[in-house]
C-alpha cells in the first residue's frame, strides 16, 4: 500500500479501513462449492458486514506508518489483529447470550451456537495466518516475538474473560480487579495492535514494549468509555440494547464507584436492579440516574486520565513520518469522545 501523505485524517482512516476490510473479505472468501461450508463463512463474516471502528487495525497501521515500517505488512496485521477481535465478539456474545451486537443480531443469534462457535475458532485460525503473513520474510526474532506477542495476548484475553465471567456471580468487586478485568479482556488486544507495528517496523525491545503499554492505556479508556455509553448511549448509535450491562450484571467503573458513595437505601435499590432481567424499565432508569450522578464525571475523569498516558508514550517514539503521530494523537482523543 502506498504510503499516506498529506491528506486529512478522514481520508488517511478511511484508506486504511478500506484495504483492511478487502484484506478481510478476501481471507473470508475461499470460493467453496459445500452450502455448509459456505455457511460458516458467512457467520464469519457476519459482523464485519455490520460495519465496526476497525481502531485496531488503523492504530496498527498509524504506529508502522510512523515509525517507517512497511504499511503493505501492517495492513496485513491489522486485518489478522481485527480477525482476532471479532472471533472473541462471538464468542462473548455467547457466554453473554447477547441477541445484537453492532445493530445487527450476533452471530450466534443468527446462525446458531454451534456455527457461532465454529466461526470464531475460523477467524482465530485465519487472524494468527494473517499475522504469520504480515511478518513473513523477516528476521527470525522479529517473526517470534510478533506471534508469541499475539499467542501471549489470547491467552490474556481468555483469562480477562473467566474473570468478568466470574464478576457476574459475585458482590460489588473493587476497582482494582476492575482494572485488572479491562486490562486483560479489552486492552491487551490494543496493546497487541501497537506493538505489532513497531516490530513490523523493526523496532527494538524497547520501543516495542512503549508501543504494547500505549496501546494498553488506550484499551482501558475505551472500555471505561464503553461503560459509560452501556448507561448513556443511544441504542442505536451503540448497536445493542440499552442498559444490556446492568441487566446482565456487569461490575464496570460506574457500579463500583456508585456502590462507594451511595447511601444505603440507593445501594440497595442498586443491588436488586443489578443483573435483575425482570425489573421494569422504569426501574432500570432509576438505577442509571443513581449510578451516574455518583460516577459518570469519575469515569470520564479516568478515561481522559489514561488516554493521556498513552499521548506521553507515543511522544516518546521515534518519528521517521510526522503525519501518523499527528492522527494518533488525535484518534486517542476521539478514542474518549465517541459516541459510539
Amino acid at each position: 500500500m502506498k504510503r499516506l501523505e498529506n491528506i486529512s485524517m478522514e481520508s488517511y482512516i478511511n484508506n486504511v479501513i478500506g484495504h483492511v476490510d478487502n484484506t478481510i473479505i478476501e481471507k473470508l472468501t475461499p470460493g467453496l462449492q459445500d452450502e455448509y461450508e459456505r455457511n460458516l463463512y458467512e457467520a464469519a463474516t457476519h459482523l464485519f458486514k455490520a460495519g465496526g471502528k476497525r481502531l485496531r487495525p488503523v492504530i496498527t497501521y498509524m504506529i508502522t506508518d510512523m515509525l517507517g515500517g512497511d504499511t503493505n505488512r501492517a495492513i496485513l496485521a491489522g486485518a489478522g489483529i481485527e480477525m482476532l477481535h471479532v472471533f472473541t465478539l462471538i464468542h462473548d456474545d455467547i457466554m453473554d447470550r447477547d441477541e445484537l451486537r453492532r445493530g445487527v443480531k450476533s452471530v450466534h443469534a443468527e446462525y446458531g451456537i454451534n456455527n457461532a462457535i465454529l466461526a470464531g475458532d475460523l477467524l482465530h485460525a485465519l487472524g494468527m495466518r494473517t499475522i504469520l503473513e504480515a511478518v513473513r520474510g523477516l528476521n527470525e526474532q522479529i517473526i517470534y516475538e510478533s506471534i508469541r506477542l499475539i499467542h501471549d495476548s489470547i491467552i490474556i484475553i481468555a483469562e480477562g474473560q473467566a474473570i468478568d465471567m466470574g464478576f457476574e456471580n459475585s458482590p460489588i468487586v473493587a476497582e482494582d480487579r476492575y482494572f485488572k478485568m479491562i486490562e486483560k479482556k479489552t486492552a491487551q488486544l490494543f496493546g497487541a495492535a501497537m506493538g505489532l507495528g513497531a516490530l513490523i517496523s523493526g523496532q527494538d525491545t524497547k520501543i516495542v514494549d512503549m508501543t504494547i503499554r500505549a496501546g494498553i492505556n488506550t484499551g482501558i479508556a475505551f472500555q471505561i468509555v464503553d461503560d459509560i455509553l452501556g448507561l448513556t448511549g443511544d441504542e442505536t448509535e451503540i448497536g445493542k440494547p440499552k442498559f444490556s450491562d446492568l441487566r446482565e450484571g456487569k461490575k464496570t467503573i460506574l457500579i463500583i464507584k456508585a456502590f462507594e458513595d451511595a447511601d444505603r437505601n440507593e445501594k440497595e435499590f442498586i443491588t436488586r436492579v443489578l443483573g435483575n432481567k425482570e425489573v421494569s424499565q422504569s426501574e432500570l432508569e432509576k438505577a442509571v440516574n443513581i449510578i451516574l450522578r455518583y460516577s459518570l464525571d469519575y469515569a470520564r475523569q479516568k478515561a481522559s486520565e489514561y488516554i493521556k498516558q498513552a499521548k506521553i508514550l507515543i511522544d516518546q517514539l521515534p518519528e521517521k513520518n510526522p503525519l501518523p503521530r499527528k492522527y494518533i494523537s488525535q484518534v486517542l482523543d476521539l478514542t474518549i469522545e465517541r459516541r459510539k
